[in-house]
């Protein structure tokens, strides 16, 4: 169990509301309001003690300036609903990552398939971006990642297991058409979610990342599975923090 604030209390995270921890301290993700937060670090180390579900880091800081940051960034995110008093169980999504410091394999890059492409595939292409677009569009960005939380969930529990053989061959498929349709630089929450819903058609459940990082400010989205990064490559990616994986 983490520590108590000053006043005796103790706090989660609100639904919704992700954590990626930096050298600098923490982002935080509110997908109720759509928008990130930067923590310094004495305001991190505060949360960290009195938030029960707050990630942790592998090494500790001393930073003598606690309590007085701890009343203040606690009332603070009181206020904008970061935080609350009890739990919330289960949460809509939960706080889950993927590891971007191990042996990355780039499917698309370094493993490609000389898959044929069919006029089904393009169909189910171009269904899969326009539904994407319009559900950008036009519903919250909360709602369309439950959405595909709940999809790769519900694929888990009916037992099914992604293989990366497999997907190399439609993400493949989907390197090839995607140029005639849009480009991905600069649309990195749309490609992301245009692949992974075309993916779930052929039954392929792979993560939907978003990670953030500093120096500069920067977020991205990208698709990975494990060690399998999906039409992306570490060069990319391993400059981010993952924040949320879904």
């Amino acid at each position: 169990m983490r520590g108590e604030a000053s006043n005796g209390s103790r706090y989660w995270l609100a639904n919704l509301v992700f954590v990626a921890l930096t050298r600098h301290g923490a982002i935080l993700l509110d997908l109720n309001r759509n928008r990130y937060l930067g923590v310094g670090l004495a305001e991190t180390q505060a949360l960290e003690c009195v938030i029960e579900d707050w990630p942790t880091r592998s090494s500790d800081f001393f930073m003598p300036s606690r309590r007085i940051a701890e009343k203040q960034v606690i009332d603070s995110f009181l206020n904008r609903g970061i935080i609350s008093f009890g739990p919330h169980e289960p949460r809509a999504i939960p706080q889950t990552s993927v590891r971007l410091d191990g042996e990355l394999v780039a499917i698309g890059d370094e493993i490609d398939s000389a898959a044929s492409v069919y006029i089904s595939h393009v169909l189910i292409f171009f269904y899969a971006l326009i539904a994407s677009y319009l559900a950008l569009r036009f519903q919250s960005v909360a709602s369309v990642i439950q959405r595909v939380h709940a999809r790769r969930a519900a694929a888990i529990r009916n037992g099914n297991d992604f293989d990366w053989r497999r997907a190399s061959e439609f993400v493949s498929i989907f390197r090839r058409i995607r140029p005639y349709a849009f480009v991905a630089g600069g649309h990195c929450l749309l490609h992301a979610l245009t692949l992974v819903r075309f993916l779930a058609h052929y039954n392929e459940f792979p993560q939907m990342v978003l990670g953030v990082k500093v120096d500069p400010w920067g977020a991205h989205s990208w698709v990975q599975h494990g060690n399998f990064l999906l039409d992306t490559n570490p060069e990319k990616v391993c400059g981010f923090t993952a924040i949320l994986a879904t």
